[in-house]
């Protein structure tokens, strides 16, 4: 386990999140990182300060000597106490939703993170949720349970259901599938 300057372990992964360099570098806030260019569209409308994830992504691999292509990553990473929460917003299109690319990103930035802190996903896992923020709240339920006319983009959105409540403690504590409104109730309550 990664010790810091004193030579004693840090008291918490979430402290320990918030206190690396490189993630420290890559400071956005939720807002910034829930905006999707392409629509102008923000999923939160919260000014917290969070991690670019896709920044640590592209600055590790660098480091690492290989290509931005190697890797996804999710959108942002937030520590709120003990916890250290990696999200994916996923704005605009939901055509492009696909549950592999979600499965991916959640499993490279564990990957990220892990080497970051020195923290294997044995030890992260009891300190991580991992978050999926969608647009519309109706629309999740209604796609999730298959209710969705004339739409079957649903199907992927179960899979990325399917696999938050799969990867559940054994790669993340808990996996949360939230609309932005939803979301940003979350933050708020656990900010508190």
């Amino acid at each position: 386990m990664t010790r810091g300057k004193s030579g004693r372990r840090p008291r918490s992964f979430a402290r320990l999140v918030r206190s690396n360099r490189m993630l420290k570098a890559c400071r956005t806030t939720l807002r910034a990182a829930s905006r999707d260019e392409d629509n102008k569209q923000e999923l939160s409308g919260l000014d917290v300060d969070a991690v670019n994830m896709d920044a640590v992504k592209t600055r590790w691999l660098n480091q690492c000597g290989c290509t931005d292509h190697v890797l996804k990553s999710s959108d942002a990473l937030l520590a709120i106490g003990d916890t250290v929460y990696l999200i994916e917003f996923k704005a605009g299109s939901q055509k492009n939703v696909k549950a592999h690319d979600v499965r991916e990103k959640a499993i490279s930035s564990l990957l990220v993170l892990s080497d970051l802190t020195g923290w294997t996903c044995k030890q992260m896992r009891s300190h991580v949720e991992y978050m999926y923020v969608h647009p519309s709240r109706t629309r999740i339920g209604n796609r999730v349970r298959g209710k969705a006319k004339g739409d079957d983009g649903g199907n992927e959105e179960k899979g990325i259901a399917e696999f938050l409540r799969l990867a559940e403690g054994s790669l993340f504590r808990r996996g949360h599938m939230l609309s932005g409104t939803d979301f940003d109730k979350f933050v708020n309550q656990a900010l508190l």
